[in-house]
């Protein structure tokens, strides 16, 4: 009998979560292969794709009774990216491939029955999590999601192209070099250059309030009727503020927004509010009434701030009305035709 342990991850939304598989190989008269964990059918299917691409691969498939589990048992695995380090997994199980390495490096990826390995989603939110995990070295992906995970620096990233070369490079028989990281490159292409705030003329009390909010990474809510300046001065907000670190770029991107700026344009609310960003909505009507209690911060107020501030809600189409001993403190800009 032999149990072969080795990491790979599952999406949870956009975040990834440590999955850790155990294929245990032991032998019995008749073969059969059993999968648990609470798989869900792409997974369940799998085990006829990683069976073809062994035997294509040039390997030989166990002819024992294979178990396969997926912990933690109670999440849902809903991927196919499990397919290779399952196969890794039976190699090991059957004596055909060394578990040197396995401790090192995470896997991920999905099997061709030829044995070349697909594309992935979410290779990104991936190895983010193996950045995390002290105890691995690096983590195998497919080699068309190698730039995208190399956009996280500290850990690395082997691209592989098919089930042979994964086993090359874990038996010590290929040398794989890691693909180098290019997360500066991402930076520097989206940064937009011909925006420059120096461009804007006049609407002083607007570029005034915009230099506050950026300065102090407060939310800004700029209100006015079509064609007054709003587009034009949000787009330019990244020109007036440093440029986003590594750390800062692989937080803007788990988080699902649309540009490498300090500013973002994301769908209304889709948005988790933080102190690094500027956040930008540009339709009064997209917001919802449960979402604005982040415009509001604990300040001390008078009764004569809460009403006013009240009516202006009140003005826009909002019931809400603002808790006792708080007071917005968002610039609202108001841009006259």
């Amino acid at each position: 009998m032999t149990l072969a342990k080795l990491k790979t991850f599952s999406l949870h939304g956009i975040a990834a979560v440590t999955i850790e598989v155990e294929v245990d190989v032991s032998a019995v008269a008749i073969p059969k292969t059993i999968l648990v964990g609470l798989p869900e059918a792409a997974v369940r299917e799998s085990t006829h794709r990683i069976a073809r691409a062994i035997v294509n691969s040039g390997f030989e498939k166990p002819r024992d009774r294979i178990v396969i589990n997926l912990a933690p048992a109670e999440l849902p695995k809903q991927a196919a990216t499990f397919d290779l380090p399952i196969a890794l997994g039976m190699l090991i199980g059957s004596h055909q491939l060394p578990d040197d390495l396995l401790n090192n490096f995470a896997i991920v990826g999905e099997l061709a029955l030829e044995g070349r390995v697909r594309p992935a989603k979410g290779v990104l939110s991936m190895a983010i999590q193996a950045a995390r995990e002290k105890s691995l070295r690096g983590i195998l992906v497919p080699r068309e999601n190698a730039k995208e995970a190399a956009v996280v620096e500290s850990i690395e990233v082997i691209p592989v192209g098919s089930l042979a070369e994964a086993v090359a490079f874990l038996s010590g028989e290929l040398n794989t070099e890691a693909e180098p990281s290019a997360v500066q490159n991402y930076i520097d292409s989206s940064l937009n250059q011909d925006l420059d705030y120096d461009d804007v003329r006049g609407q002083e009390m607007a570029k005034r309030a915009i230099t506050i909010a950026a300065a102090g990474s407060h939310n800004l809510l700029m209100v006015g009727p079509p064609g007054s300046g709003k587009s034009m001065l949000a787009k330019r907000i990244s020109s007036i503020m440093p440029t986003l670190c590594a750390l800062e770029c692989l937080q803007e991107v788990t988080a699902n927004l649309e540009r490498h700026f300090l500013m973002a344009m994301p769908k209304p609310f889709e948005l988790e509010f933080s102190p690094a960003y500027v956040n930008f909505y540009q339709e009064m009507a997209a917001l919802k009434e449960e979402n604005l209690s982040h415009f509001f911060t604990e300040i001390e107020s008078t009764d004569e701030e809460k009403a006013e501030l009240n009516n202006f809600w009140t003005e826009q189409g909002f019931s809400i009305k603002v808790p006792k001993q708080k007071l917005s403190t968002t610039p609202l800009i108001w841009m006259p035709e």
